[in-house]
């Protein structure tokens, strides 16, 4: 933070304290996530039968774009899979909500005896297929799947 000394007309340091950074939403992904659930849990077709589907207000291109940039972000949020395909028919998206995600959550604490930077996989009680992890860190945009372990031990998710 810097304020403006007045005799000086110079600016000064005051402190160090920033807010802490939140991504802004993203209403395409939000759009396909709500759209991509348990209960509706495939769709293909075109860019723009999507963007019929959902009425968004982007182009087919743009969308493509988004969803190629945003694979891995989609699924994280979402757990909806993304894929496309070229035929001589056109570009085809496929998009498929997996039921077999983890159930990704933050660590209640840090106070526990586990290690800092531990990978931690816990079975949910009643269902053998469903997980939930406990992860730390930052893995960028990528498909939890597709993670090393390395990367799985550094990856935090702070929303769900």
């Amino acid at each position: 933070m810097l304020t403006r000394n007045k005799e000086t007309l110079c600016w000064e340091l005051s402190g160090e304290k920033s807010p802490e950074y939140t991504e802004p939403p993203e209403p395409v992904l939000e759009a396909i996530g709500n759209f991509i659930t348990a209960d509706n849990p495939t769709w293909e077709g075109t860019a723009t039968e999507l963007i019929e589907k959902l009425e968004l207000d982007i182009k087919p291109n743009a969308l493509l774009l988004k969803l190629n940039i945003n694979a891995g972000k989609l699924y994280n949020l979402f757990f909806v899979q993304y894929s496309n395909s070229r035929s001589h028919k056109g570009r085809k998206i496929t998009l498929r909500y997996d039921e077999d995600h983890p159930i990704i959550v933050e660590p209640e604490s840090d106070t526990d005896d586990t290690a800092e930077d531990e990978f931690q996989y816990q079975p949910v009680d009643g269902d053998p297929k469903a997980t939930v992890c406990y992860v730390r860190g930052d893995s960028g945009n990528k498909s939890f799947h597709d993670m090393t372990d390395a990367e799985k031990e550094n990856f935090l998710v702070t929303s769900y």
